[in-house]
């Protein structure tokens, strides 16, 4: 079985460069419909559904202004990544992961996100979303590639620093 490469998962149509929601669940609709419209998944909200599912369970907020919400369903034809920011930020329930504990001055960003990945998976997948979000968590504690995230121009420029940092194993 060939590798999974991250052309394979995202391209420059899933990548939102200001999101227009402000708040959690429209915003993972908005990256769920991207999905939707590059034929990976045949309905946006049953896939946001799951999400929020997965979401009820404990936040995907990880701290550092992101946020990787995931979603197993069987409205997923193929493993996708869809990735949006929000200058002004995306409200975002729960206590972000990495700052459990933490005293208030993270309390804006354990409350708020700025750069969203949104992982969608077929319901009876191995675990591409695990694998996915594994190479992720090792790009996204580099504070210089969040950087490089928070600033590129354009999808095209996202997508070749998606490429240049993520390594998807199989």
């Amino acid at each position: 079985m060939p590798a999974t490469t991250v052309r394979d998962l995202i391209g420059p149509d899933s990548i939102v460069l200001e999101l227009g929601s402000s708040a959690r669940d429209e915003a993972i609709l908005e990256l769920s419909q991207c999905l939707q419209h590059l034929g990976a998944v045949d309905d946006a909200r049953a896939v946001t559904d799951a999400a929020l599912a997965r979401e009820a369970l404990g936040s995907t907020n990880i701290g550092m202004g992101v946020a990787i919400p995931h979603a197993k369903s069987d409205h997923v034809g193929r493993a996708a990544l869809a990735f949006g920011r929000r200058r002004a930020g995306v409200s975002w329930p729960g206590e972000a992961v990495a700052d459990a504990g933490a005293g208030p001055d993270a309390e804006r960003e354990m409350h708020s996100v700025d750069l969203v990945f949104l992982i969608a998976s077929p319901e009876h997948a191995s675990d591409d979303h695990l694998r996915v979000l594994a190479a992720l968590a090792r790009a996204l504690i580099h504070e210089d590639f969040r950087t490089a995230l928070r600033t590129s121009p354009t999808a095209g420029a996202v997508l070749e620093l998606l490429e240049r940092r993520l390594t998807v194993t199989a």
